[in-house]
């Protein structure tokens, strides 16, 4: 007699790892902007992902996790280490191609949407979105005092976006190619630098106009 021996499956590859984490994500970001913040639960990301509740609660312990994790997901470029960018105008690229896109820009109209209801998720979006990128800008800017910085990085995010990402919000204005990214952030450092020189170690921003 044949006896077929099944035993349990192994732990999963971190290839199988992050495939299921981008799946949870995707279903969280879609939940929240096609439905609202108030329809995301644990029970249905779990549901929709296929993956067990707990390890939802493991990876993301409360809803507010959730959110955050969807953020993160469309601010990539906070992995870079600090001052790994080129230069500012590289950071300030990455910065407005990740948030420019379609994604993000739909994912911040459903923040704005349930703000008023939530408004501890707003305070948990502006902390993991906005205020970060201003952080990852202030970290490359070459003024003397860190107030200084991220009064420049301030300055930097609103000539990016400004009145422009007041019409992706409401969509007028179509989602911009590479090169209007770029010509958009060249414009924005040029101004808010104003001629400040870039401080030792970093390289020289080259005015592109």
């Amino acid at each position: 007699m044949i006896v077929t021996m099944t035993g349990k499956r192994g732990r999963p590859t971190a290839e199988e790892r992050e495939e299921r984490h981008q799946r949870v994500l995707g279903v969280i970001s879609r939940v929240i902007v096609e439905e609202g913040y108030g329809a995301l639960s644990f029970d249905r990301v779990a549901g929709e992902a296929r993956v067990a509740k707990r390890t939802l609660y493991s990876d993301f312990e409360c809803r507010a996790g959730m959110l955050r994790a969807a953020v993160r997901r469309q601010h990539a470029y906070l992995d870079a280490a600090p001052g790994s960018a080129e230069d500012v105008l590289a950071a300030a690229i990455a910065v407005a191609t990740s948030l420019l896109r379609e994604e993000a820009v739909a994912f911040q109209r459903a923040v704005i949407s349930a703000a008023p209801l939530h408004p501890q998720m707003a305070t948990e979006f502006y902390a993991s979105g906005p205020r970060a990128a201003q952080l990852f800008l202030a970290e490359r800017m070459p003024h003397e005092t860190a107030g200084e910085r991220e009064d420049a990085a301030e300055t930097l995010l609103s000539l990016m976006f400004g009145e422009y990402y007041r019409r992706r919000l409401i969509g007028i204005t179509p989602a911009p190619t590479p090169e209007e990214i770029r010509m958009r952030a060249e414009r924005a450092v040029r101004l808010a630098l104003d001629g400040q020189p870039v401080a030792s170690g970093r390289r020289q921003l080259v005015d592109a106009g």
